[in-house]
C-alpha cells in the first residue's frame, strides 16, 4: 500500500508529458482515494493551448506479468469504447512499463462528478445504475480478452431484506442456466465506481474498467430494494 501513495517518479511524469504533447509540461499531480490494486493520480499538464487534467493510473504492487496484463486489457477496451459514445474516459496513452520506471500505466481523460453514496431517493438511484447496466450489456464490441471466471459465491438472502421474496426470486434465477445470449459485461460495477453530476437528473460515468469483459454469458440486473441491486 505504501508505493501506491508515492508520488509518480520523474521518468514517468516525463512520459506523460511526451504523450500529451511536444510542447507540454506537468504541472502537478495529487493522489486520488479510493485505489485498492493501482495508484491513481490527478495530473495536471500545461500545454500550449490550455492546461489539461488527466488520469494516471500505475500498477506499482504484485506480479509485474499480470499487471502488464490488466494495462493491455483496460487499454483496449477504452480504445473500443471510444467508438459508443458511453460516457467513459478516453485513452491517451498506455504502457507496460518501460517509459514509466518499471510500472505498467495508463494515462486517460478525466472524467466530471463526484461519487454519490448516499442518495436522497435511493429508488431511482439504483433504477439509474441498472438503466446504465443495461446500456453497457448491449454493446457489441470487438474485444477477445481471455476470461477467467469468477467461483460460485453462496447466494444469502439478507436478514433484514423487506422483500424476501424477491430475493428469492433472484437467488432462483442466478441459480439456473446460464442464459445463452454473449454480451459485454463491465465486471466491477458498484456504486462506488461510478461518477455522478448534477443538476438533475444526476447522469452517471462508468469508471474502473480494468475488470470489462468482451462478449460472455449475460448477466441480469435486478433492482431488488431501494439502495440494493444485484449487478454484473
Amino acid at each position: 500500500m505504501e508505493l501506491v501513495r508515492r508520488r509518480p517518479p520523474d521518468q514517468t511524469l516525463a512520459w506523460v508529458a511526451r504523450s500529451v504533447g511536444p510542447k507540454a509540461q506537468v504541472r502537478s499531480w495529487r493522489l486520488l482515494t479510493g485505489g485498492i490494486t493501482s495508484s491513481v493520480h490527478l495530473v495536471t499538464v500545461n500545454t500550449p493551448n490550455e492546461p489539461r487534467r488527466l488520469i494516471l493510473k500505475r500498477w506499482v504492487e504484485g506480479d509485474l506479468e499480470q499487471s502488464r496484463g490488466w494495462v493491455e486489457h483496460e487499454a483496449e477496451v477504452l480504445r473500443a469504447l471510444e467508438r459508443t459514445g458511453l460516457a467513459s474516459p478516453r485513452l491517451v496513452a498506455c504502457s507496460l512499463g518501460a517509459e514509466t520506471d518499471g510500472a505498467p500505466a495508463l494515462l486517460m481523460t478525466r472524467l466530471p462528478g463526484r461519487v454519490w453514496l448516499a442518495p436522497s431517493d435511493p429508488r431511482d438511484w439504483v433504477k439509474q445504475m441498472a438503466t446504465a447496466l443495461a446500456t453497457i450489456h448491449n454493446l457489441q464490441l470487438p474485444v477477445e480478452i481471455p476470461v477467467t471466471p469468477h467461483p460460485e459465491r453462496e447466494f444469502r438472502l439478507p436478514r433484514d431484506a423487506r422483500s424476501p421474496q424477491l430475493w428469492q426470486a433472484a437467488k432462483d434465477l442466478l441459480s439456473g442456466p446460464i442464459p445463452v445470449e454473449d454480451t459485454f459485461i463491465h465486471g466491477d460495477y458498484q456504486h462506488f465506481n461510478l461518477l455522478w453530476t448534477r443538476p438533475a437528473p444526476q447522469r452517471h460515468h462508468r469508471l474502473d474498467l480494468g475488470r470489462s469483459r468482451p462478449p460472455g454469458p449475460r448477466r441480469r440486473a435486478l433492482p431488488i430494494e431501494p439502495g440494493r441491486a444485484v449487478l454484473g
